[in-house]
């Protein structure tokens, strides 16, 4: 916008005679103009300065786009030419207009000249840019461009800068389309998806420019500075104790991805940096965590992990809690989730032994469920089913002819496919983890597996580990998955439906008729995914539920039903008469 400023000497003419001859004397009149125009409303705001011995009023007159002072000079009609005139008293030397322009005028540059009288007007105006409504859509429209257009939208930033009262970058030609293509990526999260204003527009491309900016850092010092200064706008705690203490790891991570960006992914990174930082706070703190401050991180950061520290949790002793989460070195919260939520059902399940299932088998590992997202960590357990090698005569102390599951564990304890402990006992009732019941399917089952070469490497699996061997196998088998790329979920208990399904590919070269139909009482419970399995190994007659018709997917395998259904499989195969 141009601004004039006028120093206006009015000579005031008196006449003293019939022969028109003219004293004069002088009066020095200092007046400014200015104004500014809303285009989303049509408003415009005029306003300046008058200090004047003489007058107090301001006369401004509105000529129509193409019109000028000169045309109301010259006789043109006042209706033509002018828009608007008004007459303004000043307050301490200062005046102030608003008016609108309204969708019937013309789109274009109104003048708007200020002078000491109606008739007084040079060369003293201020001009705003107006749009009606059919001009606004127009230009609009150069701004619901998709991304095969940026060249178009980078020029339409530098053609309607002023009317969108922007400041582009003075190396435009060589950051305009990547502002534009993070602006584009901001207007397709808006709910409309497009623009219907110039205020929206200029909203998100000073939105689209900070943006850019924020990627441009090269340093974890800039970085830092950066994050304390806009640390409201972002959304962070920079003072967070927990960040402070391994802000330097974070900052360099944060750094690697914004270095490593692509011009479409700033948007992304930029919205989620707070997510992003609040995440990595909580994975250095409980990773770095001794058991006994485990408690308070929980409990600080429950909502961000999505926990509750209620309940069950509140029941149990947080320490022994704390043994599955301890040097787990989680990488998502996700795991940490997973991790806390099956050592509180674990747990809490130990606490209430009374369970009424009888004569059942189950099925399979973590890695099938599909809601399961990331990583998950382990629950230590420590049994195992190989312990000791040779079984008495007598059998194990706590396994009498009178139990329901005796047959099965002796059959399998002849043929050392289970153990028992060193004090001579079995202990049925405990829970059987992942790795253990991998154990028992290959060792019944290693002569129809068949193996790939696939490449298995596993944090949470090392070669000295007893179960190594069967993780590798069962995982080139198809039996099952880790629980992420990285961790294959060692020392997790096993439901009895994910049993199911590792039974059920082990046995599927022997499996003539698949059935995906039953009559459990709990169907509804048991999991999509897991259902072909647990049904086709029931009518295979490999398991069955309990005597009031329910099966029990969710709850853990214990080492008696693990017994059971391996032994149930063998008969099935042939192996044993």
């Amino acid at each position: 916008m141009r601004k004039k400023l006028l120093a206006v000497c009015i000579l005031i003419t008196y006449m003293i005679s019939s022969i028109a001859c003219v004293h004069a004397a002088s009066s020095l009149t200092m007046l400014t103009v200015n104004a500014d125009i809303n285009n989303d409303t049509g408003k415009v705001n005029v306003y300046g300065e008058l200090n004047s011995m003489l007058s107090d009023v301001v006369s401004i007159a509105v000529f129509y786009p193409e019109h000028s002072a000169d045309d109301f000079k010259n006789g043109t009609p006042i209706n033509e030419v002018v828009a608007l005139m008004a007459e303004i008293t000043t307050q301490n030397g200062e005046w102030r207009h608003e008016f609108s322009l309204t969708d019937t005028m013309p789109s274009g540059y109104y003048r708007i000249y200020a002078g000491s009288d109606v008739y007084s007007y040079n060369e003293l105006y201020d001009e705003v840019y107006f749009l009606n409504s059919q001009s606004k859509a127009d230009i609009v429209a150069n701004f619901n461009v998709a991304e095969n257009e940026i060249e178009s939208l980078r020029n339409s930033f530098r053609e309607y800068k002023d009317i969108l009262n922007i400041d582009i970058s003075s190396d435009w030609d060589m950051v305009g389309n990547d502002i534009s293509l993070c602006f584009i990526k901001l207007r397709e999260a808006l709910e409309t998806g497009e623009f219907k204003n110039f205020s929206d527009i200029k909203t998100l491309y000073e939105d689209a420019a900070e943006i850019y900016d924020f990627m441009q850092i090269e340093d974890v010092t800039a970085l830092d500075e950066y994050l304390d200064t806009n640390a409201a706008a972002i959304g962070f705690d920079t003072q967070n104790a927990d960040y402070k203490t391994f802000k330097d790891d974070i900052l360099s991570q944060a750094l690697s991805l914004i270095l490593s960006a692509e011009t479409e992914s700033y948007v992304e990174i930029y919205k989620s940096l707070s997510d992003y930082l609040t995440s990595k706070t909580v994975l250095y703190s409980v990773n770095n965590a001794a058991k006994s401050e485990m408690d308070a991180l929980l409990k600080k950061y429950c909502d961000v992990i999505n926990i509750s520290v209620t309940g069950d949790y509140a029941k149990l002793d947080s320490i022994e809690v704390a043994k599955a989460l301890f040097e787990k070195n989680f990488t998502s919260l996700a795991d940490i989730k997973l991790a806390f939520d099956n050592r509180v059902e674990a747990l809490t399940k130990e606490q209430n032994t009374t369970s009424a299932k009888k004569n059942t088998s189950s099925g399979s590992g973590g890695s099938f469920k599909p809601s399961v997202q990331d990583t998950v960590t382990t629950n230590q357990v420590q049994n195992t089913l190989n312990s000791v090698e040779n079984i008495t005569s007598e059998g194990f102390s706590d396994v009498n002819t009178e139990f329901w599951g005796y047959t099965s564990i002796m059959s399998l304890a002849e043929k050392n496919i289970v153990n028992g402990f060193e004090d001579n006992t079995f202990r049925p009732q405990e829970h059987v983890t992942r790795e253990q019941f991998l154990k028992l399917v290959v060792s019944a089952f290693e002569d129809i597996l068949e193996e790939n070469t696939k490449e298995i490497g596993f944090n949470d699996v090392v070669e000295k580990d007893w179960y190594a061997e069967y993780v590798y196998r069962g995982v080139r088998a198809e039996l099952i998955n880790g629980i992420s790329s990285e961790l294959f979920g060692a020392g997790e208990t096993i439901l009895r439906q994910d049993a199911a399904v590792i039974l059920y590919r082990a046995l599927k070269p022997e499996i003539k008729d698949i059935n995906i139909y039953g009559g459990f009482k709990d169907n509804s419970d048991i999991s999509e995914y897991a259902k072909t399995a647990v049904y086709t190994l029931y009518n295979c007659e490999v398991l069955n539920g309990s005597d009031d018709g329910l099966y029990y997917p969710q709850s853990s395998l214990s080492r008696s039903e693990a017994a059971q259904l391996i032994y149930n499989a063998m008969k099935f195969c042939g192996y044993i008469n």
